[in-house]
């Protein structure tokens, strides 16, 4: 037979080639693309009985994995390859935007902290596990102590601590509104209230430095440096900074 002038045989080859198409260009997706292929080509085998039809889509079938083995790699989870999997249990079920929420600031949290290899994801609507490949116990521990504790939050005013989460009244912190953006010129904004104590060490660390602007941290790191260009953090500067005055100087 020839295959060439057959339509079906070329339409299947054209969504074959498709496909590897995509399994290149989006390698992330690769999984989701053979899942995709695997109904059509079975559709389509299911559709048209000729028999050379269902072995090319199953030939078909077997080089798109074996591409994506070749291209992607094998990918296995913790209980082939070893790990340790955590999981956080919620005291109470969440809705599927609260769950996203929270896998998203668990995924920061842990990322903040160099820990770009842990995978974050939901069970249900009370579960989350996080998966890190490692099985070393100071790590785990590590990683149990981060997600157990709120994050530090850390104000700092000219290499000087101003104010810590200690002294914020947790049901003052509310987002800044618009009106108040426009009129500071500010991108985004968070407005909360602290103590007595909170306000006399901010005071006394931003005493003569009006137009210093204020760094927010959360889970500074205390053990590592940070490094960015004087070009850089002039550009995050107000033009009347009065940081950016002492850089100048």
């Amino acid at each position: 037979m020839e295959f060439y002038k057959d339509r079906k045989f070329l339409l299947m080859i054209l969504i074959f080639v498709l496909f590897i198409s995509g399994i290149c260009l989006y390698p992330a997706v690769s999984g989701l693309l053979l899942i995709l292929a695997l109904f059509v080509f079975g559709a389509l085998c299911l559709f048209w009985k000729e028999p050379h039809l269902k072995l090319a889509g199953l030939v078909l079938l077997v080089l798109l994995a074996l591409a994506n083995i070749g291209l992607n790699g094998m990918k296995f989870g913790i209980d082939f390859s070893g790990g340790t999997r955590i999981p956080v249990l919620l005291e109470q079920s969440v809705d599927q935007t609260t769950m996203n929420e929270l896998v998203q600031a668990i995924k920061k949290r842990v990322s903040v902290l160099g820990l770009t290899e842990v995978k974050v994801y939901a069970i249900g609507n009370t579960q989350i596990n996080v998966e890190i490949p490692s099985s070393d116990e100071e790590r785990i521990r590590f990683i149990e102590d981060v997600l157990a504790h709120q994050g530090v939050y850390m104000g700092v005013v000219d290499g000087k601590v101003a104010i810590t989460g200690g002294h914020i009244f947790s049901t003052s912190i509310t987002a800044t509104t618009a009106d108040q953006l426009t009129r500071s010129g500010a991108a985004w904004g968070v407005s909360f209230s602290v103590d007595r104590e909170g306000a006399e060490q901010f005071a006394d660390a931003a005493f003569g430095k009006a137009d210093y602007p204020v760094y927010m941290y959360l889970d500074r790191p205390m053990d590592a440096d940070i490094f960015y260009t004087e070009e850089q953090l002039k550009s995050a500067m107000s033009p009347d900074s009065g940081e950016k005055e002492t850089l100048k100087s």
